[in-house]
């Protein structure tokens, strides 16, 4: 099992008072055959100092450098400096529940090899409230089926998040395919992971809550307006991918599979254009349009209400009641994070 080697990859920007506890979580734990790669993008809060510092004192820590390129370019050159078996990401305000993570996601893959296995997290807000999905999975359908039943399952049981930092991935599969984040764009992990989908052949389950995503910060989409840029990014991520499954000579089963995994982003980006002042947005959503049939893929149980809807209230009125709900779904949020 000590064989396989991670490779945890952390862009770093001013990443203030939680740092410490994000970067001791990972030098904590019990496996040890790993390497951490900080990716500092100009950060002026003391935590590039900080990356040296921990640098310094233990040799699994290699620190990068580079210049307010973003998130995804920060990645990208952890990814290219990388030398472990399996990649995983952490965002640099996020830890790791407990000091057995490695251990148990390494004893998983040492059963199946698989291209990719996922893992649970639990959202965490700052007065100490956990929430953690407690779905039952059922670990054999997801590494003894073929691709397209095992993807299908995971995306009904909604295990299959667009969050890259709830995978484990083969580095061997990102190079040899040449999947990398889209510098310069938001929706990244949308991208990323749908690339990962199309080019993986085999996947896993490790049935624990291992990551601990902080809420509350500043740093998620509920924390943020919704600017036209950020539609435009989602949109061209939609388009792309539909396009691509589109041309592929993928079966119609595995096509079926990847639209049902782009319909969710799809109908968020249907959310995002009902509530942006923009002359542009309504070219943007008559572009979009002529995608609709994607909601028409329900595998994901949030899609069953939306297809109702679209069914119902066609494209227009879908997009009005998809944006009203988001009104609240974000006062509802601003109130929680207030008073966590």
């Amino acid at each position: 099992m000590d064989s396989i080697k991670m490779s945890i990859i952390v862009p770093v920007y001013n990443a203030g008072i939680y740092f410490e506890e994000c970067i001791c979580s990972i030098l904590s734990q019990t496996y040890t055959n790993y390497e951490l790669i900080l990716v500092d993008d100009g950060s002026d809060d003391g935590s590039r100092e900080k990356c040296f510092s921990y640098a310094e004192k233990n040799n699994r820590v290699k620190v990068f450098l580079q210049n307010r390129k973003g998130v995804s370019a920060a990645r990208n050159k952890g990814i290219s400096n990388a030398v472990g078996d399996y990649l995983m990401f952490m965002d640099n305000d996020d830890f790791y529940k407990s000091n057995n993570v490695f251990s148990n996601i390494v004893n998983c893959l040492s059963q199946t090899q698989p291209d990719v296995i996922m893992f649970r997290r639990t959202d965490f807000w700052e007065n100490g409230e956990n929430v953690e999905t407690t779905t039952s999975i059922d670990r054999s359908i997801i590494n003894t089926s073929s691709k397209a039943k095992a993807l299908k399952y995971c995306i009904k049981t909604d295990i299959l998040t667009r969050a890259v930092w709830t995978k484990a991935i083969k580095r061997q599969l990102v190079i040899d395919h040449n999947i990398f984040f889209p510098e310069g764009k938001r929706n990244e992990d949308t991208y990323f992971t749908g690339e990962l989908i199309r080019y993986a052949s085999t996947f896993d389950w490790c049935d624990l809550a291992t990551y601990m995503y902080r809420k509350g910060t500043g740093k998620s989409q509920s924390d943020q307006k919704v600017s036209y840029q950020i539609a435009k990014d989602l949109k061209d991520v939609c388009v792309d991918f539909i396009e691509t499954v589109k041309k592929s000579n993928d079966s119609e089963e595995l096509k079926e599979v990847y639209y049902s995994y782009i319909a969710y982003p799809y109908a968020v980006l249907m959310m995002f254009t009902g509530g942006i002042k923009d002359s542009r947005i309504k070219k943007d959503i008559q572009d979009i349009k002529k995608y609709a049939f994607v909601l028409n893929y329900d595998t994901n149980p949030y899609m069953k209400k939306i297809k109702k809807f679209y069914k119902l209230l066609g494209f227009s009125f879908t997009i009005k009641a998809l944006n009203l709900y988001n009104f609240i779904r974000h006062c509802n949020y601003l109130f929680r994070r207030n008073h966590s």
